[in-house]
């Protein structure tokens, strides 16, 4: 399996199977033609790899063609991403930075903040791309991680870029045409499988958090006046929220980028606005004004029941309020339609 150097986005150690070996086996064969000349190249390839596993494993030389179509599908899947890595690494497009997994190049990670003038702005939003082996013929699943108010989280979305709809997907597009349409989709407010409704006031709160909980894993962990950093429910039994993983993998995928939320967070005083401080040993924990979670927005990233239609409960209820408002003035018309008929009589 490719394992991309970061350091060298041009770089790729391979595995068991690679293009390395793929070059020894044309190789190979092309100097054995001689003894095959009647034979076409790639059943050459198979019968020289055939006979060398035999010879190697003291077996029949018996080779499946399907295992080197396997090999050469991944392969040129394989190379495709890491160039496309390379040239992401160098021309990243706005407001967009993305690299494979350091364990698997088929998963990709991508980090995504929030335009200006938008209700995303400032925000910072993480996700991943996992591809098919038949890349680019296939689509990427796509998710966010991230909660934005836009998306479902942790959630395959269903976009003409992605895995819902491979019959449209164009084999010319790349990384960063995908990226760069999510980005599009994010602003718009068009509707899809995984999206959902949020106000503009939701959206600007989850961006103003967004960095704080991608490296705290949802806020599963909080950190004390000396800097240290414990597990949330050491201090606060029962408090277990978002990835419950301390921003381990955010950590594992972005580190640099962690190092920068944290600094960021103490610069903007996010942990005196509503983030929970623990105290120091022995003594209970505070809470610096802990604030409601915003607008109903629950920790999966779905807001809570009525806060796509906003946060006021006349808001949430319009119908039932109409209806009480229309029997009030029903029944007052009816009072004073009967005082008005005792007063004639009387």
């Amino acid at each position: 399996m490719p394992i991309p150097d970061r350091s060298n986005p041009g770089h790729t150690s391979f595995g068991f199977f690679t293009l390395h070996t793929l070059d020894h086996l044309f190789s190979a064969a092309s100097s054995s033609r001689h003894q095959h000349s009647n034979r076409p190249l790639l059943a050459t390839v198979i019968s020289h790899h055939g006979d060398r596993h035999g010879q190697q494993a003291g077996a029949s030389s018996t080779f499946d063609p399907r295992f080197l179509a396997g090999s050469l599908t991944y392969s040129g899947c394989s190379s495709k991403l890491q160039r496309e890595y390379k040239a992401i690494s160098a021309n990243p497009p706005p407001y967009i930075r993305a690299h494979p997994s350091a364990s698997n190049i088929l998963e990709w990670h991508y980090l995504i903040e929030g335009p200006p003038d938008t209700p995303y702005e400032g925000g910072q939003y993480w996700g991943t791309l996992t591809f098919p082996a038949e890349y680019p013929f296939k689509p990427p699943a796509i998710r966010m991680i991230t909660p934005s108010g836009r998306f479902q989280t942790l959630t395959r979305l269903c976009l003409s870029i992605s895995d819902f709809h491979p019959k449209t997907f164009n084999p010319g597009w790349e990384v960063s045409t995908i990226l760069v349409g999510l980005l599009s989709f994010m602003t718009s407010e068009e509707k899809t499988t995984g999206s959902i409704s949020a106000s503009e006031r939701v959206r600007m709160r989850l961006a103003q958090n967004s960095r704080l909980w991608n490296s705290t894993g949802g806020g599963s962990v909080v950190r004390r006046p000396d800097g240290t950093i414990v597990p949330a429910e050491t201090v606060m039994p029962g408090r277990k929220v978002g990835l419950s993983d301390g921003g381990k993998w955010f950590r594992s995928e972005w580190p640099e980028v962690d190092v920068e939320n944290w600094k960021w967070c103490d610069g903007n005083k996010v942990l005196s606005r509503g983030i929970p401080v623990a105290a120091d040993a022995g003594e209970p924990a505070v809470v610096r004004k802990r604030a409601a979670p915003a607008a109903g927005i629950l920790a999966s990233g779905r807001p809570a029941r009525g806060a796509s239609r906003g946060e006021g409960w006349l808001r949430r209820y319009p119908h039932v309020v109409g209806l009480t408002v229309v029997v009030g003035l029903v029944l007052v018309a009816r009072v004073i339609e009967m005082g008005t008929v005792r007063w004639r009589w009387s």
